[in-house]
């Protein structure tokens, strides 16, 4: 446990020492001279816990080679004396200043070997250390049936063994994983089994995270009526504990949420918020510079955007796991279409690998057809346009995320109209229609209304009425008009009607 609360310390507090400072400097000097003092014909136990600790005081520092070069030479002492649970501990240790410094493979490779060895020697707290720093290293890198694997075994384990804390960690990374894979049905079971067992013994930390973690799975599923009290319930948690971090997460998840229902100006003050936590905690978080980038577009301020999409590539650029760089390669490339810059975006589109050399993801496939539909139809491609948007279609299908079904249905309907295939267009408006009256079902009769009169909604039920009048289905048309009862739209359409 202590290595990997080690981690995790580093990762949240972000310790930002770049030189030898005098402290260290002098520290180190004391360890090497007491590893000459205890280095002699036979390698001791005790000259390999200085070499440790001279790794740990370079780790400390985000010195991570010099790390692993000591850890290593401690491991080769282990290894001469036989010392099979510090050798387990060293290799833990070797793989942690591999994951922070971004090679997760190499990181995966050690934290393997120490698992071999804690299953032998450091049954419970030892092996279960393992099997997270493992479950967590295969998450980064996308891998998440291995994740999935190497949790199910903590699982088994903190469950015969009655650790009840392992278990709560356990049932939440697993949920965590699901969530990742967009199963997000099989991610609530071990989000509330989690909820429950962190109730029980009054873990507030867990009862936070596990709520915003079902707040997060109901968003994905267009249930706000949930999504909602789970995200305001898991904000006044986070307040409480102190935890700046998770303030600032769950601001950034509530705040894209009202933009996507219509509340901008609600969203605008979140996201403004979450800001002034990060910079509280000095944590750079590439998903707050996309939120921000997106509510500069929409307040047509597209310098502003362009600016916070640097800063966001830059950072992303610096990752061994792809899928957030490519979550910002097409952020940047939709503004440059914005721009009706499509030579830009088709640059920009060019360097996302179709799958990602560690994993893969439906969604970054589905956004990128999504982007790539508008970039071949402005080029003029149109074979290439309609097979972008049937993919994108096909992987929202596999998601079932309704918000990204409504979308792929009316673009791919455009296109179909566009073609003059008016029986194809009509049936993927209907579709569209079909997933946007289902998530508006579940907001209160206002937020409804806002929800259903947002412009990209409202552009659906415009192209679905026009292609009613212009087949003869007058009286449908109508029938959609009255029971959206929207009177910018029926401004907008009822030249259609003369």
């Amino acid at each position: 446990m202590q290595n990997l609360l080690r981690f995790l310390s580093n990762q949240i507090n972000g310790n930002t020492g770049t030189r030898l400072d005098r402290s260290l400097k002098k520290n180190v000097k004391q360890l090497q001279k007491e590893i000459k003092q205890h280095r002699g014909k036979e390698r001791s136990k005790d000259e390999a816990k200085c070499l440790e600790k001279l790794g740990f005081l370079h780790f400390d520092h985000k010195f991570f080679d010099e790390a692993i070069e000591h850890w290593t030479e401690a491991l080769r002492v282990y290894q001469e004396i036989n010392d099979r649970r510090s050798m387990a501990e060293s290799y833990s240790n070797i793989g942690t200043s591999y994951r922070m410094s971004g090679d997760l493979k190499s990181a995966a490779r050690f934290y393997y070997k120490a698992l071999l060895l804690d299953h032998e020697f450091n049954a419970g707290d030892g092996e279960l250390t393992s099997l997270h720093n493992l479950g967590g290293t295969w998450f980064d890198l996308g891998e998440f049936d291995d994740a999935l694997e190497s949790y199910r075994d903590a699982l088994e384990i903190s469950r015969n063994l009655k650790l009840q804390e392992w278990q709560i960690l356990t049932l939440y990374r697993i949920a965590l994983t699901l969530q990742g894979q967009h199963l997000h049905h099989r991610s609530f079971e071990f989000f509330s089994e989690a909820l429950e067992l962190a109730q029980a013994s009054n873990q507030l930390e867990w009862l936070t995270k596990c709520t915003y973690g079902l707040g997060l799975n109901y968003d994905y599923l267009s249930d706000y009526s949930q999504a909602i009290p789970c995200y305001e319930d898991a904000l006044a948690g986070a307040v409480k504990i102190g935890d700046h971090a998770l303030e600032s997460i769950i601001l950034t998840a509530y705040s894209r949420m009202n933009i996507h229902i219509g509340l901008l100006d609600k969203a605008r003050e979140q996201s403004r918020l979450a800001e002034e936590k990060t910079i509280v905690i000095q944590n750079r978080n590439i998903d707050l510079y996309l939120l921000r980038a997106e509510i500069y577009a929409l307040q047509g301020m597209m310098q502003k955007t362009f600016d916070l999409i640097e800063e966001a590539e830059d950072l992303a650029g610096r990752m061994t796991n792809f899928y957030q760089f490519a979550e910002v390669l097409i952020a940047k490339a939709g503004y440059e279409l914005e721009s009706s810059r499509y030579k830009n975006a088709y640059d920009i589109m060019i360097k996302i690998p179709a799958k990602f050399p560690d994993g893969e993801s439906h969604l970054i496939d589905l956004k990128s057809a999504l982007v790539w539909g508008r970039i071949y139809r402005a080029l003029k491609q149109d074979d290439d346009a309609l097979n972008a948007r049937e993919t994108a279609v096909a992987k929202a299908e596999i998601l079932g995320i309704p918000r990204y079904l409504w979308i792929t249905h009316h673009a791919l309907g455009r296109y179909y109209q566009y073609q003059q295939r008016l029986d194809l267009a009509r049936e993927q408006y209907q579709a569209s229609l079909k997933w946007i009256d289902s998530a508006s079902s579940s907001l209160e009769p206002s937020l409804r209304k806002t929800f259903l009169n947002h412009r990209e909604r409202l552009q659906v039920y415009q192209d679905y009425v026009v292609l009613q009048i212009s087949t003869g289905h007058r009286e449908i048309a109508e029938r959609t008009l009255r029971r959206l009862d929207s009177p910018s739209l029926y401004r907008k359409v009822k030249h259609f009607f003369e």
